[in-house]
């Protein structure tokens, strides 16, 4: 799938990362929904992918090479309830970053796209990932949310 940031998913998780600019503790998932203008089933399944794509660690970038900051911790990641054939394309690219700065051609190479398109996908995830690890704070009723900051540079 490509990213298209007017469409869902992927409209919401820039909003939602700068929603918890400045805030230090949870929101839920009623809040978020509300801020983002979606329905709570729609904000629901968004916060379950970006706790998924964030458990993989801090995408970064350096002379256009790509790696993956794998975090000390790792909050749970969770696969059973998300639906992964709407990220599909961002889940390959994810898994196949390493600790080591790879290059992009490399990455082309695995997801099939082009140029333009994996830069952009690696740009979408460096700002979801920007943060911290999204994270299920409160599981019970409403779900709380809330970034854990990286405890990497």
């Amino acid at each position: 799938m490509r990213i298209d940031e007017r469409k869902y998913p992927f409209k919401w998780m820039p909003r939602i990362v700068e929603m918890f600019e400045g805030i230090d503790k949870g929101l839920s998932s009623f809040q978020i929904a509300r801020t983002i203008g979606s329905c709570s089933p729609d904000a629901s399944e968004v916060l379950k992918l970006m706790v998924y794509l964030t458990s993989f660690g801090k995408v970064v970038e350096s002379d256009g090479n790509w790696k993956i900051i794998v975090s000390p911790f790792n909050i749970e990641r969770n696969q059973s309830r998300i639906r992964i054939d709407y990220i599909k394309g961002l889940d390959l690219l994810i898994q196949n970053l390493s600790n080591d700065f790879v290059p992009i051609e490399e990455l082309i190479s695995i997801n099939g796209r082009d140029t333009a398109e994996t830069q952009k996908e690696l740009e979408f995830l460096s700002l979801i990932t920007k943060k911290g690890q999204f994270f299920i704070e409160r599981k019970r009723f409403p779900q709380k949310f809330a970034f854990k900051p990286w405890e990497i540079s």
